[in-house]
């Protein structure tokens, strides 16, 4: 007879039917409930937590659970609401006195964002760790950076982990302190430095338990040399124009065939202004149009179109100011 075959006899002119044991439903139950049990992700990068199971922080998870010392207390708070981008809450719980089951509600708290897990009655023991969308529950941090600085600059800026502060030395030996968002960057105003000065910067705040940082080199520190800003820009950009004769009654575009370009900016065709234009092609008559482009260094060039016609006839020259 087959492994879980249906049997059924006649007993006592009853009929009886034997439901035998299912091995196979019962595999698969326990590798269900098997995949159910490893389903939640627990830190395994943080070494001070020891033995104990806790629940990776998502930005969209509503619970924290995991397993601790039997009755363990625990306790979940936002470790500032401001600096840390996380909602200002605090919840706590005792662990199952037998498994050390624990699960506390929280609020969502954003990507990036910093919550401060408490572990017995005197918080002596805890992790300081990161909401993040990775699986693995780490934040991989590509290292501390400062921006190139010119004898110009007046703001220092790069990037640092998310919530964290930013020590900066200038070149006097003054330092200040700046703080980066959700996105990483931080920026803080500066008097202008000296050539060759060199400008240090480096992570001193948060230490978060789930970041991880490129593996060698001093990736929390960076610095950068100053530089001598370049010589400024003083040459107008250049409005490239033909002359034109138009047949009275037709259509007239005043930037068709008009164009721009700048020995810095390279192709400024997209900034041209018509500054004036009193073209009436519906009758013969004389005519201008002026245009106008600026570049970023703020230089500026004009060109006029003067006109006379029998036919709606333009001439153009140019100046440039």
């Amino acid at each position: 007879m087959a492994v879980g075959a249906l049997t059924t006899a006649v007993v006592a002119s009853q009929i009886a039917t034997t439901i035998p044991y299912n091995v196979f439903a019962a595999e698969i139950t326990s590798k269900t409930q098997a995949t159910q049990a490893t389903a939640t992700q627990y830190y395994t990068t943080i070494p001070r937590l020891g033995d104990r199971k806790i629940s990776v922080v998502h930005p969209d998870s509503k619970t924290i659970s995991g397993y601790v010392h039997p009755g363990e207390m625990v306790t979940v708070h936002s470790n500032d609401g401001v600096i840390m981008g996380t909602p200002k809450f605090s919840v706590s719980t005792v662990a199952d006195s037998v498994t050390g089951a624990f699960s506390v509600a929280i609020p969502q708290v954003p990507e990036n964002a910093i919550v401060q897990i408490d572990l017995g009655t005197d918080h002596s023991l805890g992790a300081i760790v990161r909401s993040v969308t990775a699986s693995d529950g780490v934040y991989h941090f590509g290292g501390t950076t400062v921006n190139p600085l010119t004898t110009d600059s007046t703001t220092v800026s790069g990037l640092i982990p998310p919530y964290s502060g930013a020590m900066i030395t200038l070149a006097d030996g003054t330092t200040l302190e700046a703080y980066s968002g959700a996105d990483e960057n931080y920026s803080a105003t500066i008097p202008k430095q000296p050539e060759g000065a060199v400008i240090y910067v480096y992570k001193d705040y948060n230490p978060v338990d789930n970041d991880e940082f490129p593996a060698g080199g001093q990736s929390n520190n960076a610095q950068t040399t100053v530089t001598a800003a370049p010589a400024p820009d003083t040459t107008s950009p250049v409005i490239t124009a033909s002359n034109l004769s138009l047949q009275e009654g037709t259509s007239f575009n005043p930037k068709a065939g008009v164009t721009a370009s700048d020995d810095t900016d390279g192709d400024i065709t997209n900034k041209i202004v018509v500054t004036s234009n009193n073209v009436d092609t519906s009758k013969a008559g004389t005519y201008n149009v002026t245009y106008s482009v600026t570049d970023a260094a703020g230089n500026v060039a004009t060109k006029t179109i003067n006109s006379y016609s029998l036919q709606t006839t333009f001439y153009r020259h140019s100046k440039i100011h």
